[in-house]
């Protein structure tokens, strides 16, 4: 965090978690808290984990469980309490924490908190001067969807796009506030930069891909690429040629199981995370075992293809309309690739993105790699979709590093 690495973490049942301190305190304050270095906030307010005065209930507690494999780990802890004093069972609360291996990232997720951020406080700090506050007592973002909270580098902010797409070349720089870590609120966040992920080195002179998270909307699909199957690919034609890693590409193929490859494609559904050992060249928006055909009760799913601006500053969009292996029913999963002309980098934006009820048959991963030794894991969901690395209203932007 920070700094500083660290081995253990003391969880509060009022919703903080510290990693230097152990204070039980339940009345929140807008930070700074003084003298608690060190610590997150993702819904720090009066809460028990058990019965206690005016709570009954007891099916609360905090939990933890871990996605993806070494080196691209996360690790979950999720909080399950009742608001004090709030009668009967309780009032209960869910919200989780999510911790990146080998980064300093760190994303909060809202469940259901009734009471939003009337009287909590969200955030991170390191002490008393390095700090930043998502919401407190009623004033800032609201606790609802996700915040991605990635540490910026002292120096002049690096710039990011913005959320929709323009018909410029490049999306619009809009520098952080600060250089300390910055919440950004899936809805609706602030874009900030993200530290190089943890893939695995490079074997060539070309470096891997870094992305960044804000918010963004889909621009939707118009043209029906014909992909209305289970564990199939469509080959399409790009409008112009895209460079991804070294190579440039006039044709994709695109997946009904999630995927852009321009190189040796893989449609199969047994998915792992990254690196997948088959395909090369190709993006993951959501890379799980999906459905795009229209069989009976259920309608709407495809991918879809639009193009905006115009040259030489146009951008293709890739819209998937689809659902999860083993569900029926109106597309649950919608989420785009934006592919910009003239360069090297790409958008994924997540519109709607529904937990699954039940593991499915293969991992849900998400991420872009040029072969198994040179990919960029943005995370993975070992059970296929219960517990999806992404959320919808997010916009990660990808861009490759010097080399290429």
């Amino acid at each position: 965090l920070y700094d500083t690495s660290y081995s253990s973490i003391n969880l509060s049942s009022n919703g903080n978690a510290q990693f230097v301190t152990t204070d039980t305190a339940f009345t929140n304050a807008c930070l700074p808290w003084t003298t608690h270095n060190y610590t997150i906030f993702p819904y720090w307010d009066d809460q028990c984990t058990g019965p206690c005065t005016g709570v009954t209930g007891t099916t609360y507690g905090i939990f933890t469980s871990t996605s993806g494999v070494s080196p691209n780990r996360i690790f979950n802890i999720e909080w399950r309490t009742a608001y004090y004093n709030s009668g009967g069972v309780g009032i209960p609360a869910n919200y989780e924490l999510r911790l990146y291996e080998g980064q300093s990232r760190f994303d909060v997720i809202y469940g259901s908190v009734p009471e939003g951020n009337s009287s909590a406080t969200a955030g991170v700090q390191r002490d008393d001067t390095t700090f930043d506050q998502y919401f407190c007592n009623g004033t800032g973002g609201a606790a609802t969807g996700g915040q991605s909270y990635v540490i910026q580098s002292c120096g002049t902010p690096s710039p990011t796009p913005t959320a929709t797409a323009t018909a410029t070349g490049t999306p619009s720089p809009t520098p952080t506030a600060t250089a300390t870590a910055t919440a950004t609120a899936t809805v609706p966040p602030s874009p900030t930069p993200t530290p190089t992920p943890s893939p695995t080195p490079s074997p060539t002179p070309c470096v891997n891909y870094a992305f960044s998270v804000g918010s963004g909307a889909i621009v939707p699909g118009t043209v029906d690429t014909g992909n209305h199957v289970d564990d199939g690919g469509t080959v399409i034609a790009l409008p112009f040629p895209y460079t991804l890693y070294d190579q440039s590409f006039n044709s994709a193929d695109v997946g009904s199981n999630g995927h852009v490859t321009f190189g040796t494609p893989y449609d199969s559904f047994s998915i792992t995370c990254l690196p997948e050992s088959a395909p090369t060249y190709a993006i993951g928006p959501y890379w799980g075992d999906q459905r795009t055909d229209n069989v009976a009760p259920t309608t709407g799913c495809g991918i879809f293809t639009s193009v905006s601006g115009t040259a030489p500053n146009r951008i293709f969009n890739i819209e998937y309309r689809t659902i999860f292996f083993g569900e029926s029913g109106s597309p649950t999963q919608n989420y785009e690739v934006r592919l910009y002309e003239g360069q090297t980098a790409f958008d994924v934006i997540y519109g709607t993105v529904t937990p699954k009820a039940t593991a499915n048959d293969s991992a849900l991963t998400v991420g872009v790699q040029r072969t198994t030794g040179q990919f960029t894991s943005l995370g993975c969901d070992p059970t296929g979709g219960t517990a999806p690395p992404v959320s919808a209203g997010q916009l990660y932007h990808y861009t490759l590093g010097v080399g290429c």
